[in-house]
């Protein structure tokens, strides 16, 4: 199992190993990370997007559990009224504070991996060499400098 100690971390009892390393592998096929740090960066996003859809899920029981079946108003009303009673709760509250927090952390992890892709590592870094000064042109003779090469290639 190539990703067995994130999976672990992250997958609770009850949930699907499968579907974590589905998410997981599509996040390392999508970015293919080129080293450890992105490989990181990649694994956050993935572990954040497996956390938000726990809340989804945790969101959908507790509407689900809230909705009145006893009720002869329609699915719309039945699931207004349902909210209605949880936006109460500050359970429901805590569980949408924390969807947001794990959203941004996947968007952290998102833009980091961004930049550090648009990096310019280090040992890439290449001596550009001193330009001589014979041929580098006069401030004020650059103009004329620019209009005599469009003119010849006229």
């Amino acid at each position: 199992m190539q990703h067995g100690l994130l999976s672990d971390c992250i997958v609770l009892p009850g949930e699907s190993l499968e579907g974590f390393q589905a998410v997981l592998a599509s996040h390392f096929e999508r970015f293919t990370p080129v080293d450890g740090v992105e490989r990181a960066m990649i694994e956050d996003m993935a572990a954040a997007l497996w956390r938000v859809r726990r809340a989804w899920s945790i969101e959908n029981t507790r509407m689900t559990e809230a909705l009145d079946p006893d009720s002869t108003a329609g699915t719309p009303s039945r699931i207004a009224a349902a909210f209605r009673e949880l936006a109460t709760s500050p359970d429901f509250a805590l569980l949408h504070r924390y969807e947001t927090r794990i959203h941004m952390m996947y968007q952290r992890a998102f833009h980091n991996l961004l930049l550090v892709r648009n990096a310019i590592p280090p040992a890439n870094l290449v001596d550009v060499p001193a330009i001589p000064t014979n041929l580098v042109p006069q401030s004020n003779t650059l103009p004329t400098l620019l209009f005599s090469q469009i003119l010849l290639r006229a």
